[in-house]
């Protein structure tokens, strides 16, 4: 039924209005007033639809995309302390040199592992079709089809880390819309993208704008807390071991639980609650803390032998697993609280900022 009223200038309709997905009727000035192809568009009846198809990705993309990042990051991780120690103990350049190469060849088969491994994932959730419907977004995939109220999504232009999967495509990332349930990415023609956005600006959809000068004092503050405890963690055991390794290590075990713990934080305020409570698994940051600190005590300990670097290791990576898992569980908790007490006040209908009112 069309109303007699714009929604967003709130006069009197014409003969040239046009109904858009939402189910609204809006005035012709008003649609070409944000995107004169818009109004041609929707009169012609196109319709806003994203697919990703599973032939789009490829293990080389998201490799080097993704996976080649993450591993030259942790390979560097893992070699500067290992470097630092042989040097240390006067050992022969080639011998540095050598044990740089292994690890590094190992870290980059592991990430091309990975890899096969996630696309090979995602393919089993692919096709991906994400539609506009009235006033709902669908993301239908051979899982199921998951419905969102469309003034409970946020977007943005851009693209997102949190929709991994677009790494391992070479489409256009135009844009991002967060459900409560999942961050997709559409927008992968410039036409479509274009619709995209100017619907969404013309409904006044909320955009999202992440605190990202905040978030990263945040990580800053995490990691400079973190070597403060790891320093001080560090002279203590290296007193009582009487290995000075832990004088090095644990600082730097200590930046990186600090940067971890504030990502926990801030990956629990995202908008997409249902993927943050599942990006919060305490078993899933258990096994990311036990991975740290297992690796810099199997160093701490390797000077005294391999039995002494494995127990190390177990050791230091079982109460890092006991933090980070700890960690997990509040922020997961925290989430289902505020989850629970925004549902006791959420009201029977929700209004847009364009001032009128969506019934469920």
């Amino acid at each position: 039924m069309i109303s007699a009223v714009c929604p967003r200038c709130k006069e009197p309709m014409l003969d040239e209005a046009v109904l858009l997905w939402n189910g609204r009727s809006y005035c012709r000035s008003c649609v070409e007033a944000i995107s004169p192809d818009l109004y041609t568009f929707a009169t012609e009846g196109g319709q806003l639809v994203d697919l990703l198809e599973p032939d789009d990705i490829s293990v080389s993309q998201y490799w080097r995309r993704f996976q080649f990042k993450v591993g030259i990051a942790g390979g560097l991780l893992f070699l500067l302390p290992l470097t630092v120690m042989l040097i240390r103990n006067n050992a022969p350049l080639e011998v540095v040199i050598g044990f740089q190469g292994i690890c590094l060849s190992f870290v980059m088969f592991y990430c091309w592992w990975i890899s096969c491994g996630k696309v090979k994932h995602f393919r089993t959730h692919l096709p991906r079709k994400v539609v506009l419907e009235r006033l709902h977004i669908k993301v239908v995939t051979p899982d199921g089809e998951q419905t969102s109220l469309l003034t409970d999504c946020q977007w943005k232009p851009g693209t997102s880390s949190a929709d991994e999967v677009l790494f391992a495509t070479s489409l256009k990332q135009g844009m991002t819309i967060y459900t409560p349930d999942a961050v997709i990415n559409c927008g992968h023609s410039s036409e479509l993208l274009k619709h995209w956005c100017a619907f969404f600006r013309l409904v006044e959809l909320p955009v999202y704008t992440p605190s990202r000068f905040q978030n990263f004092l945040s990580l800053v503050g995490g990691g400079v807390g973190g070597y403060l405890v790891g320093l001080l963690s560090g002279k203590f055991c290296a007193i009582e071991l009487n290995n000075p390794a832990w004088e090095f290590l644990l600082p730097i075990l200590g930046v990186l639980d600090g940067v971890c713990l504030v990502g926990l934080s801030i990956i629990s305020r995202k908008p997409s609650s249902r993927l943050a409570y599942q990006l919060l698994h305490p078993a899933l940051w258990g096994a990311e803390f036990f991975k740290m600190g297992g690796s810099l005590g199997f160093l701490a300990g390797f000077r005294w032998g391999i039995p002494s670097a494995i127990i190390s290791c177990l050791i230091c990576g079982s109460l890092n697993a006991i933090i980070g898992g700890f960690a997990a569980w509040h922020f997961r908790s925290q989430l289902q609280l505020r989850k629970k007490n925004m549902v006791l006040r959420a009201p029977e209908k929700q209004a847009s900022k364009a001032g009128y009112r969506y019934e469920v």
